[in-house]
């Protein structure tokens, strides 16, 4: 497991999470390994996404593919799909309060819309930060999938996610995506939708 959290630091350096100077990548992903084993939280995988479909009779599937995908362009490229078909779960604080964002994978998010669908000020939203995220769904950052985090999160769902019948999420790893339906989306993570996407990024 801890190997494994270690491979991730080629991505969250991508992603500009850390920094790989120095040493530093490592240091950090240690550090970020040690306050989600805190508390007796452990990091979650593909294997525990799947044990979660299985046990609540979801209908989803965990692909597994030979490359990782840190992006929607290279998710889209390894499945051969639309890059409309991949969607992107974003952890949002809301005064400080969990809120998860599962959008299209091309559009960008419109904090204002979404500060306030939420009533909240554009101040009080922030994006959780890398540790933030692995504390509280228990995937790293680019693997998290829409449901079976480590806590259950208030979820919102970018109206234009649903235009697609078919969808590919996070599947707990850089190299792991979750395939289902969008009514089968809808079931689980319930209604709650809004548009969220900026203007200028929806297609």
């Amino acid at each position: 497991m801890l190997l494994s959290f270690f491979l991730n630091v080629g991505h969250y350096s991508r992603w500009g999470l850390i920094s790989t100077k120095g040493g530093t990548a490592v240091t950090t992903c240690f550090m970020l390994y040690l306050h989600a084993m805190s508390e007796n939280k452990i990091v979650l995988t593909s294997a525990d996404l799947a044990e979660f479909v299985a046990r609540n009779q979801i209908a989803a599937k965990i692909v597994h593919l030979p490359v990782q995908t840190p992006t929607v362009a290279a998710a889209a490229d390894a499945l051969g799909v639309s890059p409309a078909q991949i969607i992107k779960s974003v952890l949002f604080l809301a005064d400080g309060e969990p809120v998860l964002v599962v959008a299209r994978g091309p559009n960008r998010i419109a904090w204002k819309r979404l500060a306030d669908y939420l009533g909240v000020s554009r101040r009080r939203l922030k994006t959780a930060d890398a540790a933030q995220v692995l504390a509280i769904t228990g995937y790293p950052v680019g693997a998290v999938p829409p449901f079976g985090h480590r806590q259950r999160l208030r979820t919102v769902v970018e109206t234009a996610v649903y235009d697609q019948a078919v969808v590919y999420g996070g599947g707990g790893e850089m190299n792991a995506l979750m395939q289902l339906r969008t009514t089968e989306l809808r079931r689980v993570v319930g209604g709650e939708t809004a548009e969220l996407a900026e203007p200028s990024s929806t297609p």
